[in-house]
């Protein structure tokens, strides 16, 4: 899932094409493309693309689905995605459709360490 908000085209492009040299956008199963509200205008119009195009642009040579204008993001609707789910994305010509498997187990959860740690003369508040 990708959105964003108030950003230049150039600044997604350059985002995207980050993800694609990287390899993230190599074995992904689909993409969901939410909403990039509020894109600002660039002083010269370099990038003529939209934001789909240019999202298309990165993922073309890839065959898993990519479903545009997924209601989420900065604006309403914004449904959740509730992560560690498992998801069956469909994708037509003009509709996708995104339903949770209800009867599948969540994937295992994810072990989640800080990367900051606390100064050692300071210690946590407890809750």
């Amino acid at each position: 899932f990708i959105e964003d908000v108030s950003e230049y085209k150039y600044t997604v492009d350059r985002m995207l094409m980050n993800l694609k040299r990287s390899g993230k956008l190599d074995n992904l199963k689909g993409l969901l493309v939410g909403g990039f509200t509020s894109i600002k205008k660039e002083d010269v119009a370099y990038f003529t693309m939209s934001i789909e195009e240019i999202i298309y642009e990165k993922v073309k040579e890839f065959d898993y689905p990519v479903c545009f204008n997924f209601p989420g993001g900065h604006q309403q609707p914004n449904l959740a995605i509730k992560l560690g789910m498992t998801y069956n994305l469909e994708v037509k010509a003009g509709s996708g459709q995104l339903t949770e498997l209800r009867n599948a187990f969540p994937n295992p959860p994810l072990p989640f360490t800080d990367s900051i740690s606390m100064p050692e003369n300071i210690s946590p508040k407890p809750l």
